[in-house]
């Protein structure tokens, strides 16, 4: 079972001091951190390469990873009441190699469709829930049980028209972890009156990711971040007796976001990932294994609005 990290508790225990600052009766006609921060991208596209690391498992060779991921924003509508509906689809492809002593790739995907939908309530209150139905699989001798249909609850606070707090949950109908938290402490510093514009400064700590965002022209942002890799489970093969594979790591990291045209931008990012593990279950056990620390570069590029 997977713990929930320092990181979450710290943002936890920091609600009681925020709550003491001043607060606004209704935050009608106000940004709210939370609920409307924008988009960094419309669309975005990444590549990532983790060097390859020793596992505790002696008839496995070194453990690289190769990392492909996308993601597009479809729709988004207001509805009545105060309500936004948002549509958007994401990837996320991680192949092994070196996996089960053979050189070649072990692929594991998840593909989603995410519907999101946020409502804003008097005084700074508001709810977001979010489905997740999608493929969760090795891709290899599908079935029924490489689908699933996680959602996520989240209550959201607005402090200050600055600051904003998000308490929640994701849960994973039959997973081995049926329930996530979600936590987030978001502070925005912006000097343009224009609440669609990013902020040049955001702050955003929780679990399971925080993140800071410096952004000194309209054009170019730094980004430094800490963020956990508790990745739901993928079906293995059906002749597999291992069942389901869970792969679990934390990551510090830093990038840039660099423009090739108004519209269009680039990613870069280097990191160190540590407490890594590969686990396998099934209904009688569970097996893990454990990587050694590595680096990784990631790169990519995405369309803004």
């Amino acid at each position: 079972m997977r713990n929930i990290t320092i990181t979450a508790l710290t943002a936890l225990a920091m609600l009681p001091s925020v709550a003491q600052q001043p607060a606004v009766d209704s935050l009608e006609g106000y940004w709210r951190p939370v609920l409307d921060k924008v988009p960094e991208t419309v669309w975005n596209a990444h590549m990532a390469y983790v060097l390859p690391a020793k596992p505790d498992y002696k008839e496995w060779d070194d453990i690289g990873i190769i990392e492909i991921s996308g993601e597009a924003n479809f729709w988004n509508t207001e509805a009545a009441f105060g309500g936004d509906f948002y549509l958007k689809g994401d990837l996320d492809t991680f192949i092994l190699n070196g996996f089960d002593g053979t050189a070649s790739g072990y692929p594991m995907a998840a593909a989603r469709l995410n519907l999101l939908y946020s409502q804003r309530f008097v005084e700074g209150y508001g709810l977001q829930t979010e489905f997740m139905p999608g493929l969760y699989s090795t891709l290899d001798g599908m079935t029924s049980k490489d689908f699933a249909f996680p959602f996520s609850l989240a209550g959201v606070k607005d402090i200050n028209p600055g600051f904003g707090a998000l308490l929640g949950l994701t849960v994973y109908p039959g997973f081995d972890q049926t329930i996530d938290p979600k936590v987030a402490l978001r502070w925005e510093i912006s000097d343009d009156p224009d609440p669609g514009k990013p902020a040049y400064l955001t702050a955003e700590m929780g679990y399971p990711e925080s993140r800071i965002r410096y952004t000194p022209s309209d054009t170019w942002a730094l980004i430094w971040g800490f963020r956990m890799w508790n990745w739901p489970e993928f079906q293995m093969d059906k002749e597999d007796d291992r069942e389901r594979i869970l792969f679990d790591e934390t990551r510090l990291y830093m990038g840039a976001e660099i423009p090739f045209d108004d519209l269009t931008v680039g990613f870069v990012e280097v990191g160190y990932a540590f407490a890594r593990t590969i686990g396998f279950e099934n209904e009688k056990a569970q097996d893990d294994v454990d990587l050694d620390d590595s680096a990784y570069l990631k790169l990519g590029m995405g369309g803004r609005w």
